[in-house]
């Protein structure tokens, strides 16, 4: 299996296509995963990026960060939460608890059962390298 472009280099590409020399920095950025869901030393890099891109009046540009465009992908958020960093955080007991808290959410909007909503956690903790 081939590994598609990085969510940070498909950001770059799409700052790039934008044509303002003014967003260098930006691209340079982005490159270096500063915007990046994984690798930003930001707490929310979407946000810090959307409101850059909405200072410089590049609203199309918002609306696609809003619509989850640059969001990392599947494959990224399975990398990490299988990296030391990602097996750490879900091993502090809060993130666990929410992390359960948002599962429940979701398969209670999907209509599962109990029983269902159990073998979704317990794959979802396989995956993800929590322990229960």
């Amino acid at each position: 299996m081939t590994e598609s472009i990085p969510t940070k280099e498909r950001l770059a590409l799409a700052l790039e296509a934008l044509g303002d020399r003014k967003l260098k920095h930006v691209i340079r950025a982005a490159r270096a995963g500063y915007y990046d869901d994984f690798e930003s030393p930001l707490t929310f890099p979407e946000t810090e990026l959307y409101n850059e891109m909405k200072a410089r009046g590049y609203n199309m540009f918002c609306q696609r960060i809003a619509n989850g465009e640059f969001d990392s992908t599947e494959e990224e958020s399975s990398r990490w939460a299988n990296s030391i960093d990602g097996l750490e955080t879900f091993d502090d007991p809060k993130i666990r608890q929410m992390a359960y808290a948002l599962m429940s959410k979701i398969c209670h909007e999907k209509g599962l059962s109990k029983e269902e909503f159990d073998k979704e956690w317990l794959e979802f903790v396989s995956k993800g390298g929590l322990t229960e």
